[in-house]
């Protein structure tokens, strides 16, 4: 294609010149002056670009279709912002560029930027398009960058989809660099806006997950994450959709969310939120903006007014909302089904007051809903939510410059997952993901990372205790509706305690009370290995299927139920030196010996029968069959450190450090890339996983190989810093293909915290 670009020696069209020839067009500039324009000596133009600024009007439109008709060459002119509607309901100022070329039979396309128009500034990549009316980016914002005008430019010469019309452009900052104040906490990788302790926030609804939080593609909900009775997930989440409302007009709106407040930028103004504690979420909006409040209801739901103008909502049997119009009213349409005993949708509409401005409150409960005498201000609520995000954030260790994004993603994953104590949760308690129930290894990992705050990290590793089984068993997964004990998974509480203690002396910075807690749930949690784990009675406990080794689909239960694996001994045995660790600290120096002693022949036994002088394999049960596929499973025992013989240590690190093997760029996959086994589908069968990153690198470290656990946990922190903090991460291109969960950040954590500071 050979295109003119008229004012190319400018900023912008210096811009377009690049962006063209770099797409392989011939470009052929024109002078800003209609008098120095000529057709002669041009050859065949295919289109004219006017890089001219600012747009010109109707004497302007009037050359460039002269000019067009003179090449027969389709016309790209520049419009004005002013010109755009603010929305469907208000039209912007008019524009004679845009009238005189429509009237015209000149082939034309007139290109109208943002209101800001940056001549430096990232390309986002992809410019956000729309027509006639003004749009806003990921940060509420008017702003395009020349790289992404010259782009947006581009990508019409070449695709042609605007002919005879008019488009805009955005720059989607969700495509640059993101910040703290700009979407660092993405809610399309199933984030959900809340704080600490909460059961409830505000979520993206599930359709609109990984298509961007651009202009109009946002659709949000109060959501609860309490558990559901039946654990259903058709019963659903979405409690209430929140719609920005102007003048009886649905608006779209950019998302914008920090760590303690998220904001909906409409073409007329905010709508803010923050959590005031964890029960109260307050929505603010300004300059006539109204908030639709809807949703269908399932069974046996309903929406009722309360006094003073609330209205409450009760949800699937475990929470209700009341929502109190603090500033302004609440207009609600709710009808009800008396044969179904149901309010079958709702409608409401929470409208401004004389001064334009609304505040409505919601406040959660497990039990019907009641008024408050009081409520704070969103001054006061941002404030407090604000300092008690800021006090975590404290107790994070810090990290080398390049992952201090990830750190911020990472630090604020574990807060805004951390739930207080409700039902069947004593404790405080980390959920796995946004709303999902967590598992009992996984709530170790959270405590080793916030090891750093001592009586949290204690928490989190006693709470499975809380609901141990008369005979030893723990939970396998536990949320305050729900308590799952027909499975088990790997037993990591003493790789944890061991990584809590390199940091802590817990006989002088532990109450008395919790080492006892632990030390008898420990013994109890232990014991019960070899009472319902151990069936041939060789002395080595197994795992009933993939499930409970924590890896799910790994490739050494592809063919067998039951297998005795080497991970399983290595975690018993730490479990064995804590409960050592633990007599010391309570003075019982007896207990002692009996415990290390325990932990010696365990360690012999796996070794004896599990280590083939080469690597570790798996046995069946009862058979002994030997079962050695390329899973990285079989380098779990690495967490006993310096308990290996240093041969063995050797060999295992040697093999992980072979690149192209379990060794990426990224971490340590979960198969060999070479094996039978790969796949990149289902859990265990090829991603980087956390887990596994986490256990090995951690006890190679403990084992004496820093400068060699240092490098790989550098190569999965970089990762995270580049792509978010993912549960999956593809071995080949170091990108994520999962969702932002708990795991992933309690990894990043600790391996950051290993690879800078350690």
């Amino acid at each position: 294609m050979r295109i003119a670009v008229i004012g190319a020696e400018t900023a912008l069209g210096k811009r377009i010149t690049a962006e063209c020839t770099l797409r392989g067009f011939s470009v052929a500039p024109l002078p800003p002056e209609r008098a120095a324009w000529s057709a002669d000596g041009l050859g065949t133009i295919d289109a004219v670009v006017d890089a001219v600024l600012p747009a010109g009007g109707r004497e302007r439109a009037e050359d460039l279709a002269a000019l067009g008709r003179a090449l027969r060459a389709r016309i790209i002119a520049l419009g004005s912002a002013d010109a755009l509607a603010a929305d469907s309901t208000h039209a912007g100022q008019p524009d004679a560029l845009l009238e005189t070329l429509r009237g015209s039979d000149a082939d034309w396309t007139v290109f109208t930027p943002a209101a800001i128009l940056a001549p430096e500034g990232q390309s986002s990549g992809k410019p956000i398009l729309g027509r006639d009316t003004r749009i806003l980016n990921s940060a509420g914002e008017s702003l395009l960058t020349y790289a992404d005008a010259a782009a947006a430019i581009a990508d019409e010469l070449e695709a042609s989809r605007f002919r005879g019309k008019r488009f805009t452009a955005v720059s989607d900052v969700s495509g640059c660099a993101r910040t703290l104040d700009n979407n660092l906490i993405d809610m399309r990788i199933k984030y959900l806006f809340t704080r600490r302790g909460a059961y409830f926030g505000i979520s993206l609804d599930f359709m609109t997950r990984y298509t961007g939080l651009s202009y109009q593609t946002g659709r949000l909900y109060i959501g609860s994450r309490r558990g559901m009775p039946t654990g259903d997930p058709e019963q659903g989440k979405d409690m209430v959709y929140l719609t920005p409302v102007y003048k009886g007009q649905e608006l779209g709106y950019a998302v914008r969310m920090t760590p303690t407040e998220l904001i909906l930028t409409t073409a007329h103004g905010e709508v803010r939120a923050c959590m005031a504690d964890d029960h109260l979420l307050l929505l603010r909006g300004e300059n006539g903006l109204s908030l639709r409040l809807h949703n269908k209801m399932r069974p046996r739901e309903q929406m009722k007014p309360r006094g003073g103008g609330a209205w409450e909502g009760v949800f699937r049997w475990r929470c209700s909302l009341v929502l109190n119009p603090l500033e302004g009213r609440l207009d609600m349409q709710a009808p009800w089904d008396g044969e179904a005993q149901t309010t079958p949708w709702f409608s409401g509409t929470v409208e401004p007051d004389a001064d334009g401005n609304f505040l409505l409150a919601v406040d959660e409960s497990i039990y019907a809903g009641a008024l408050r005498p009081a409520y704070p201000t969103y001054a006061q609520a941002l404030a407090d939510v604000t300092a008690d995000w800021e006090g975590f954030l404290a107790r994070i260790p810090p990290v080398d410059p390049p992952l201090e994004n990830a750190r911020l993603e990472a630090a604020w994953c574990l807060w805004s997952y951390l739930l207080n104590p409700s039902g069947f949760v004593k404790r405080p308690h980390i959920m796995m993901a946004a709303s999902s129930i967590a598992s009992s290894w996984q709530m170790n990992h959270n405590a080793a990372a916030l090891r750093d705050d001592l009586p949290l990290a204690l928490d989190l590793l006693s709470n499975m205790f809380d609901g141990i089984s008369p005979v030893g068993q723990l939970p396998d997964m536990v949320d305050d509706g729900r308590c799952m004990a027909q499975a088990i998974h790997p037993p990591t509480q003493g790789w944890a305690l061991q990584w809590i203690m390199q940091k802590h002396d817990l006989a002088k910075e532990a109450p008395r009370e919790k080492l006892e807690f632990l030390y008898d749930g420990f013994a109890r949690w232990v014991n019960w290995f070899f009472l319902a784990r151990d069936d041939d009675h060789d002395g080595l406990p197994q795992y009933d299927n993939g499930d409970e080794i924590g890896f799910d689909d790994c490739s050494p239960f592809e063919f067998h139920t039951t297998l005795v694996t080497p991970d399983l001994s290595a975690y018993l045995v730490l479990l064995y030196d804590c409960l050592a660790a633990l007599a010391d600290a309570l003075g019982r120096p007896e207990a002692r010996g009996g415990w290390s002693a325990k932990a010696d022949a365990l360690t012999k036994l796996m070794i004896e029968k599990l280590w083939n002088g080469e690597r570790f394999v798996a046995i069946t049960n009862h058979t002994h069959e030997v079962v050695a596929t390329d899973s990285v499973v079989y380098y779990l025992p690495l967490v006993l450190g310096k308990r290996l013989p240093q041969e063995i240590i050797d060999k295992m690190t040697a093999d992980l450090l072979l690149e192209g093997d379990f060794l990426t760029p990224f971490g340590l996959c979960v198969e060999k890339l070479e094996s039978d086994f790969f796949r990149l589908s289902g859990m265990s069968r090829g991603w980087v996983l956390p887990a596994s990153n986490l256990l090995i690198l951690t006890g190679m470290y403990n084992a004496g190989k820093t400068r060699e656990a240092k490098r790989i946990a550098r190569r999965y922190c970089d990762a995270c810093a580049k792509w978010g903090i993912s549960m999956l991460l593809d071995p080949i291109r170091g990108t994520p293909n999962g969702f932002a969960c708990s795991w992933s950040a309690n990894t990043f954590l600790v391996l950051a915290d290993l690879a800078c500071n350690l």
